[in-house]
């Protein structure tokens, strides 16, 4: 299955607000001022895809690894969709003139795994509270239907917040040292993180989010290649119950990069 797509700017800001989002390549204003157009969220293109998915498999394939190799622009024609693959596989694609979920000969898919997946208990809690006009106004802009499937992809979109916190209030060793990468009050042209992989783990029978509770989450760095490369482990609860866990890879970007980038206007 596959959907012709254009996300537009006020769709970017409505995602963007719900999931608390300041990256400023995702402000038209500040888009525009350097004659660029807007980056549209990964985790937004994800969303969007996953929204997609659900109507084909529901919550019968549980693991996510998403690819991320390429931005998207607003205002510019982009196929979303996904296709099968091998063993019930499901492969996710979002194409302009490359597919954004892909690196090299590697597709992003969605499967059902058949180990445990075990996550410490240690790390950095960050308790993020949650309005239920967040929730309305991420599942409608995403043009989700599905409680339990809405909240899961909030859940994640969220989390980019708590990651952002979690260095911007450094604990632990590896969090002092991105936040010397990435804190711009230092310097303006510092690096910023970019997603290159990201696995999302499902439990069984998930269950939706209480609106105007807090989401929390527990945040595990590692260091793979100082000031370069990291990971982030990251555990999603409400009141006990687990939402789901993830890990990241990280990719320090410099930001004149980012926006060298995107499409000119």
């Amino acid at each position: 299955m596959k959907l012709e797509y254009v996300f537009t700017d006020d769709q970017v800001v409505t995602f963007c607000q719900a999931t608390c989002d300041v990256n400023p390549v995702h402000d038209p204003g500040y888009m525009y001022s350097h004659n660029k157009r807007v980056i549209v969220p990964g985790m937004m293109l994800f969303s969007k895809v996953a929204t997609m998915l659900f109507g084909a498999v529901g919550t019968s394939l549980d693991t996510y690894k998403i690819l991320i190799n390429s931005i998207v622009s607003t205002n510019e024609p982009i196929t979303l969709g996904y296709e099968d693959g091998p063993d019930n596989e499901k492969f996710i694609f979002a194409v302009n003139k490359q597919d954004s979920f892909s690196l090299g000969e590697e597709r992003s898919k969605v499967y059902l795994r058949n180990t445990t997946v075990e996550f410490p208990n240690l790390g950095s809690y960050q308790s993020l509270p949650v309005e239920r006009w967040q929730l309305e106004s991420f599942g409608k802009v995403i043009d989700c239907r599905n409680v339990i499937l809405r909240d899961f992809l909030f859940g994640i979109a969220y989390a980019s917040n708590a990651l952002f916190k979690c260095i911007g209030n450094p604990a632990s060793e590896v969090e002092q040292e991105i936040n010397q990468y990435l804190d711009k009050s230092k310097d303006s042209s510092q690096i910023s993180p970019f997603y290159q992989t990201l696995e999302i783990f499902l439990p069984p029978d998930p269950n939706p989010l209480k609106p105007n509770r807090p989401i929390d989450y527990l945040i595990q760095f590692e260091r793979e290649v100082a000031g370069r490369v990291y990971k982030a482990k990251v555990r999603c609860e409400q009141q006990g119950s687990i939402l789901y866990h993830s890990e990241y890879k990280l990719i320090a970007i410099p930001d004149k990069i980012i926006l060298r980038m995107a499409k000119n206007l």
